[in-house]
């Protein structure tokens, strides 16, 4: 099997990164070391993600573009790392384990199209926000049917997966990663009412910018560079494309979620 290691050159002198480079490169394992994502060979057969979950974000963009099934194992050199499945200080051993023999897991994703054009897929979520600080209006539709007009700062459109990110941090619910289920969560509104709500994944989200102020569309972080006004419409729906991660065996995302949440805003790159 083809591995791919994906690792800034800063990190390479982690004892972690090293031994498992050792112990691979020992049993005959082709590898391929990639300073970026992008470097990644179109045909490897896992991709080892020494990083954080930007890092992590990083590959699996790159894996679906590409339209590869690689899996990803997740190694946390970051700071919260709820993406990964290794932690820096785990031993080599926990690395080859969870490599030979740990659990796949399928992680769908979002695609989003901007006035009927395909921009990009999502595994943490779809954010609409506006570019500047004046408060934006979003008229948000669900399969059709009207839902809420959000005066605010903008909406999150989560997965499951990317509850824990930044659907967190504007006071939205946490998601077990097996529902198929989305968060729609307005941010900073300016109304006691709209809330963030949680719907199927199965439904088709639209959003009619309905301001003169300039929005920007971010896919897990990352700018799309699109600049939108007044009458743009953004769909978000689940793709048909979905991101493999190897996690180890016996992995518990509720003892997961108490650790790394309590550490979350304490600790620092």
């Amino acid at each position: 099997m083809k591995v791919a290691f994906v690792i800034k050159p800063d990190m390479r002198a982690n004892s972690l990164f090293e031994g498992v480079l050792t112990e691979l490169q020992n049993n005959g394992t082709e590898l391929f070391i990639c300073n970026s994502a992008s470097e990644i060979p179109i045909d490897c057969g896992a991709v080892l993600a020494f990083g954080g979950d930007g890092t992590v974000l990083d590959v699996a963009r790159t894996i679906t573009e590409m339209e590869s099934d690689a899996p990803i194992l997740g190694i946390n050199l970051g700071n919260l790392g709820f993406l990964t499945a290794i932690e820096g200080n785990d031993d080599v051993q926990s690395v080859l384990n969870a490599l030979n023999d740990g659990v796949k897991q399928r992680r769908p994703l979002l695609d989003a199209t901007v006035d009927g054009v395909y921009v990009g897929s999502a595994l943490n979520d779809v954010v609409i926000k506006a570019e500047g600080t004046r408060p934006i209006y979003l008229d948000l539709f669900i399969d059709g049917c009207f839902v809420d007009s959000y005066h605010g700062d903008g909406l999150i459109i989560s997965t499951a997966v990317g509850s824990t990110a930044y659907s967190l941090s504007a006071g939205g619910p946490i998601l077990a990663p097996e529902l198929d289920a989305l968060v729609l969560n307005p941010i900073c509104p300016h109304s006691l009412h709209s809330r963030p709500l949680v719907v199927s994944a199965a439904k088709e989200m639209k959003v009619s910018v309905c301001t003169k102020e300039t929005v920007r569309l971010s896919l897990d972080g990352n700018s799309a560079k699109i600049s939108m006004k007044e009458g743009s419409v953004i769909t978000a729906a689940k793709s048909r494309k979905s991101v493999d991660f190897i996690c180890a065996k016996g992995e518990d995302f509720y003892g997961k979620l108490l650790k790394k949440m309590n550490n979350w805003g304490i600790t620092r790159p």
